[in-house]
């Protein structure tokens, strides 16, 4: 049996694993098939470097990939995470350095302030 013909079966045998974990775990479904695409990608590469006698355990390696690339996900997600300031009522948008500035009197005040 070929690579391709391999792969084949192995995709078949399965993508149903591998979506399930995903898209469980996923935070953002519209990333799930980009995550199930790297691990197939990841199963074709193993198949073309070792042969196809080297995956003995299918469901295994999914497994296991499944997790190094939500790993991936995750880690990047965090990364790449933004803060971003949400301006006040009066639409001014408070600086980074006036609110690291204030002392913990000055933000109990102002919570208090707000509350009445």
């Amino acid at each position: 049996m070929d690579i391709d013909e391999s792969f084949r079966q192995l995709y078949q045998q399965t993508y149903v694993l591998a979506a399930s974990l995903v898209t469980a775990r996923c935070r953002q479904t519209a990333d799930a098939g980009d995550i199930i695409q790297e691990i197939y990608l990841e199963v074709y590469r193993i198949l073309k470097k070792h042969g196809a006698a080297y995956i003995r355990e299918p469901e295994a390696m999914v497994r296991r990939l499944a997790k190094q690339k939500l790993f991936w996900y995750y880690r990047e997600l965090l990364r790449h995470r933004k803060v971003c300031v949400e301006p006040m009522e009066d639409g001014a948008v408070p600086e980074m350095a006036d609110i690291e500035s204030l002392s913990v009197e000055e933000v109990c005040e102002d919570r208090e302030a707000h509350h009445r």
